[in-house]
């Protein structure tokens, strides 16, 4: 298992506790910037010009590297728990999404009852046409003459 290997965790801690986390995590990102980072880079500040381009400066310039890496991923998993906190909270306040299968207004539903009772009263004008042409035409009980 490779030490530097990085690893994804989630888990859970009381609201109330956050600020705490938030904090714990900045002292951890700021504790390796001022451990590591200041360490090495007084060292190549301090190198003599020649000495920078040395197997050893390249080392420190590599572990520098390392070491924001790690202050950035810190850096990052503050930034998305903030952002999570943030994006909780204006869930919280904004105005409740607006529902597609909301009740049709008053105005809509007049107007679908108007058109429904057009309709009905076209229906039933139909089946008493029908019934009038029934009643005209010779009922099927008399069989065809051939013509």
């Amino acid at each position: 298992m490779n030490n530097d290997e990085r690893v994804s965790l989630q888990y859970s801690i009381k609201l109330q506790d956050l600020p705490n986390e938030i904090a714990r995590l900045i002292d951890k990102a700021s504790s390796i910037q001022t451990d590591q980072l200041g360490k090495r880079f007084k060292k190549l500040k301090l190198a003599e010009s020649y000495e920078l381009l040395t197997p050893d400066a390249l080392s420190d310039i590599q572990q520098l590297r390392f070491t924001l890496s790690d202050v950035d991923a810190t850096l990052g998993d503050i930034e998305n728990i903030v952002t999570g906190f943030i994006s909780m909270q204006e869930e919280g306040k904004s105005p409740p999404a607006q529902d597609d299968e909301l009740p049709p207004t008053e105005f809509e539903i007049s107007d679908e009852l108007s058109e429904a009772s057009e309709l009905v009263d076209k229906l039933r004008l139909f089946r008493e046409k029908g019934k009038l042409r029934n009643a005209e035409e010779p009922s099927g009980d008399t069989p065809e003459q051939p013509v």
